[in-house]
């Protein structure tokens, strides 16, 4: 269950919720309003230190890989522009759902990528009152070298690994697709209305 970063009790060590990343917890829930909130004792202390080194080393790797990255418009700017890229014209609405942030944040994040000419928007031919958002070839430019940035990047890093290491790594990215892959009922809850 999800619940608002108001409805959450305050962490104390004698409090039986209480779990030794909670500070780090409230901070996140702080900042992203939302929680997952699963029973902390759920799993074995390896379970939970292993999905805690898993997201840490998830979550570098993902800001090291922003960083690639040139120019200012951001991760959320830029996942938007490679969705309407791969999925073909969207609604801002279509769009908002698939990246998960609100339709006033994706009206934003689109009028930042039409200015740049990376996206047009088109009337609907079928619904007048619908806007379809595309990509332009500037802006498929613009994410071929977002994307051909992180690879060297990335393929540089591999390159410095042995071949064990590399088979290695190739049994994890199956875990790591296994899990990604898991059908969301089961491992996101819903949002609840605040």
């Amino acid at each position: 269950m999800l619940r608002m970063a108001s409805q959450l009790p305050n962490v104390a060590r004698d409090q039986p919720h209480f779990h030794p990343n909670g500070l780090r917890r409230e901070l996140l829930v702080r900042r992203t309003n939302y929680r997952y909130d699963a029973p902390v004792t759920g799993g074995s202390t390896d379970e939970q230190g292993d999905a805690e080194r898993l997201r840490h080393a998830v979550n570098r790797l993902a800001r090291l890989m922003r960083q690639q990255d040139d120019g200012d418009l951001g991760a959320t700017s830029i996942a938007a522009l490679a969705t309407v890229r791969k999925r073909g014209p969207l609604t801002l609405g279509e769009l908002a759902a698939h990246e998960r942030v609100s339709p006033p944040t994706m009206t934003k994040v689109v009028e930042k990528l039409e200015s740049r000419g990376f996206v047009t928007r088109h009337v609907d031919p079928h619904d007048r009152r619908v806007a379809r958002v595309s990509v332009t070839a500037s802006g498929t430019r613009h994410v071929e070298r977002a994307r051909a940035r992180r690879a060297a990047w990335l393929a540089t890093r591999l390159g410095r690994l042995e071949a064990q290491q590399l088979a290695q790594l190739d049994s994890a990215i199956e875990l790591l697709e296994a899990i990604i892959d898991e059908p969301e009922s089961q491992t996101e809850p819903a949002r609840i209305a605040g």
